[in-house]
């Protein structure tokens, strides 16, 4: 017998015959047009990193700006600050060395009396004091008002405060006008016998009202009490309570629209 024929396979499906179209094939120009649209590409990847990174490095210098500013702003705070505090503090001196310049300048009127006190002490008879109001200050002052009254209390009761004025406790010379060392007087009777009632003690008190030359009011508070004495009979009370002289407040006084 003789040999068999070999069976070829090309052309069946294990080995399919591939024809290639000639316009499969890629032109010169297709490639170049590739090659152009590929280097376009790249070029356009490469500036977006690059402006990519020129807007990291932007933002990081406007970062940098802004901490700077705020820095500056927050020292310059600081400076306004202590620059607000010194001026404060020169507004605070430049009062303390005003307000001491008027304290050392400013008038002081003063109640005092003449001694023995009560005259004559004598129990039944119409007794009197001389009192003396004085500017023991620099600068003259307008004596607005006057008040002095007697009041009987319990040895050892405080004087009350406010004191307790009579309805004829009040001087007649408004708008006495005194200036430095320069006095006017009173004789002014007394309304209490401090011997009628030895149980209790007697006690004398008053104020005046006067304006200083710098236009503020005052007010220089006079209280002593009784005590059987032939020099002075009219004792000092320690207490800065009864004796003083204050700045007055607002509607204290009656010389307000003066």
């Amino acid at each position: 017998m003789g040999a068999k024929a070999a069976v070829s396979l090309l052309g069946t499906d294990k080995n399919p015959f591939i024809v290639k179209r000639i316009d499969d094939v890629e032109s010169p120009e297709k490639i170049a047009q590739q090659e152009q649209d590929r280097l376009e590409k790249a070029s356009n990847e490469r500036a977006i990193v690059t402006w990519t990174i020129v807007m990291a490095i932007a933002s990081l210098l406007l970062a940098i700006v802004a901490s700077v500013q705020l820095g500056m702003f927050l020292t310059q705070l600081r400076l306004m600050k202590a620059g607000a505090e010194d001026t404060k503090n020169a507004a605070f001196a430049a009062k303390a060395q005003s307000d001491a310049l008027m304290a050392a300048e400013r008038a002081y009127v003063k109640i005092s009396h003449a001694a023995p006190g009560i005259t004559p002490l004598t129990a039944g008879f119409s007794n009197y004091i001389e009192f003396e109001i004085k500017n023991w200050g620099k600068t003259p002052a307008h004596v607005t008002d006057v008040h002095i009254g007697f009041k009987l209390l319990e040895y050892g009761e405080a004087l009350p405060i406010p004191y307790p004025f009579g309805t004829q406790s009040r001087e007649s010379f408004p708008n006495a006008f005194l200036v430095s060392d320069e006095s006017i007087y009173i004789d002014k009777h007394v309304s209490l016998d401090p011997l009628s009632d030895t149980s209790k003690q007697l006690w004398v008190f008053g104020h005046v009202d006067y304006i200083d030359a710098f236009n503020r009011r005052w007010r220089g508070g006079y209280a002593r009490k009784f005590v059987d004495s032939k020099d002075n009979n009219l004792a000092y009370n320690t207490e800065a309570r009864d004796n003083f002289d204050r700045e007055r407040v607002i509607g204290e006084g009656d010389d307000w629209n003066k």
